[in-house]
């Protein structure tokens, strides 16, 4: 075998073939690809949950109990919580649901709250399922697959306040 100089590489089978690199770039794409959905799952899960931590604040400095659903039902703007609750309740085939009851007041007439809620649940396709309209109000029942909720919202003798009433049922 005839002597090769030293700065050849040697003319053997391996030699010839190199480096892969219509295996190694593709497999390295693959690879930065799953790398960058992991850190962007890992991030949109923080996200989420730094979110819940700011709704949880917020809702205990309105007064409302920590996990009371907001973006279902806000609270009418201006109104002061004069109690709030949580509590769990079953539907009536036995379902096990979060119950929460929120009565607020208002310097408002009841028929501008009254047309706030229920301009913002029938934009949301809630159905309203009852509405009984009074002297100092309304008594109105709304409801979608997953919530019912019920308002009463009228004037007492005892207040000049309007006095607003929700009780909202959520399946788990």
């Amino acid at each position: 075998m005839p002597k090769q100089p030293k700065d050849q590489t040697p003319d053997t089978p391996a030699a010839r073939r190199g480096v892969p690199w219509g295996t190694v770039i593709p497999v390295a794409l693959f690879l930065l690809i799953v790398a960058a959905g992991i850190a962007l799952y890992t991030s949109s899960a923080l996200i989420q949950r730094a979110e819940v931590r700011q709704r949880q604040q917020a809702n205990e400095q309105l007064g409302l109990p920590r996990d009371f659903p907001l973006n279902v039902v806000p609270l009418y703007a201006g109104a002061k919580i004069v109690k709030a609750e949580r509590g769990d309740w079953k539907s009536t085939d036995g379902k096990p649901m979060d119950k929460w009851y929120v009565h607020a007041e208002s310097a408002d007439p009841p028929d501008k709250i009254f047309k706030y809620y229920n301009d913002l649940l029938l934009d949301n396709k809630f159905q309203q399922s009852y509405y009984s309209s009074i002297p100092t109000g309304f008594g109105v029942n709304y409801s979608d697959a997953r919530h019912d909720i019920q308002f009463v919202i009228e004037t007492r003798k005892a207040s000049p306040l309007t006095q607003v009433e929700i009780t909202l049922y959520r399946l788990r």
